[in-house]
C-alpha cells in the first residue's frame, strides 16, 4: 500500500513541469508572427479602399469641372440669344446722272422723301447721290427729322456719269459704324437700296456688296427704265441679301420703295 502510494507521488511529480511548462520556439513565433500581422493590417489601409478613395476624389473633381463648364456655356449661351434691336436703318444710294434729268429725277426725289417719312421717328436715315462720283446729300441721322431731310433731298439735281462703286464705298463705311446694338446686341438692320437708270462699270461692285452683307449689311436695287443691265441688278440684289426691281414708269417709283421698306423691317 505505501508502495502504492510512493508510485503514485513518484508520477505525479514528473507529469506537473510538463504542464506548466511555456510553450517552445515555435509555438511563440507562430503567436509573434500573428501578432505583427495584425498590427499591419490596422496600420496600412488596404489596396481595395485607396483605390476607393482615389475614385471618389476624381469624381468630385469632375463633378466640379462640369459645373464650372456648364456655368460658362450658360453665360455664353445668353450673351448670343440678346435679341437684335427692332427697328431698321436705310440707306439710299441714288443716281443723279444726266440721264436722270425731267420726271425720272423728280420722282426719285419724291420717293426718297416718301422713304424717309416711311421711317419711324428714331430709325436713322442716309442719302448718298452719284454720278461718277459721290456726295452725301442727307447724313445718317434719326427719320424724325423730317423738315430737314425734305430740304436736302430736293436739292439733289442730275448731272455726269454713272459709277456704283463710289456710293457703295460711303454706304459701308457709314452703316458699319452704325450696327452695335445696346449691351452688345446686334443693331436694327442695316439696309442699302440703290436706284439707278443707268449702266455703270462692274469692277468691284459685287466684291463691296459681299463684304457689306458679311457684317449684316443688306442690298437692293431699283432700275429705272430700259437702260440698267437688269441681270447686273440681279446679282447685286442676290449677293447682298435683297431683292431687284424694274420700273418703266417713273411715277411708280415712291410706291415701289415704299413697299421694299416694308419687305425690309425685320
Amino acid at each position: 500500500m505505501n508502495a502504492l502510494r510512493a508510485a503514485r507521488s513518484l508520477a505525479l511529480a514528473l507529469l506537473l513541469p510538463l504542464a506548466c511548462a511555456p510553450a517552445g520556439p515555435g509555438a511563440s513565433g507562430a503567436a509573434a508572427a500573428r501578432s505583427s500581422g495584425a498590427a499591419a493590417s490596422a496600420s496600412v489601409p488596404s489596396a481595395s479602399s485607396a483605390s476607393s478613395a482615389s475614385v471618389a476624389s476624381a469624381a468630385s473633381a469632375a463633378s466640379a469641372a462640369s459645373a464650372a463648364s456648364a456655368a460658362s456655356a450658360a453665360s455664353t449661351n445668353a450673351a448670343l440669344a440678346a435679341p437684335a434691336e427692332k427697328g431698321l436703318t436705310l440707306c439710299l444710294l441714288l443716281d443723279r446722272s444726266g440721264s436722270m434729268s425731267g420726271l425720272r429725277i423728280q420722282m426719285a426725289r419724291q420717293a426718297a422723301i416718301a422713304a424717309s417719312e416711311e421711317l419711324h421717328d428714331d430709325e436713322l436715315f442716309e442719302l448718298v447721290a452719284f454720278d461718277s462720283s459721290a456726295v452725301t446729300v442727307v447724313p445718317l441721322r434719326e427719320a424724325g427729322q423730317r423738315a430737314a431731310n425734305r430740304f436736302d433731298i430736293q436739292r439733289i439735281e442730275p448731272g455726269g456719269g454713272t459709277d456704283y462703286l463710289p456710293a457703295l464705298v460711303v454706304a459701308s463705311r457709314d452703316l458699319e459704324g452704325s450696327g452695335a446694338g445696346r449691351g452688345g446686341a446686334p443693331g436694327p438692320h442695316r439696309h442699302v437700296v440703290l436706284i439707278t437708270d443707268g449702266l455703270a462699270p462692274i469692277d468691284g461692285v459685287l466684291d463691296r456688296v459681299r463684304a457689306m452683307r458679311i457684317r449684316r449689311i443688306t442690298t437692293s436695287a431699283i432700275g429705272l427704265g430700259k437702260e440698267p443691265d437688269r441681270r447686273f441688278l440681279d446679282q447685286i440684289a442676290g449677293e447682298g441679301g435683297g431683292r431687284a426691281y424694274f420700273v418703266d414708269d417713273p411715277t411708280a417709283l415712291p410706291a415701289v420703295l415704299r413697299g421694299e421698306i416694308a419687305r425690309a423691317r425685320p
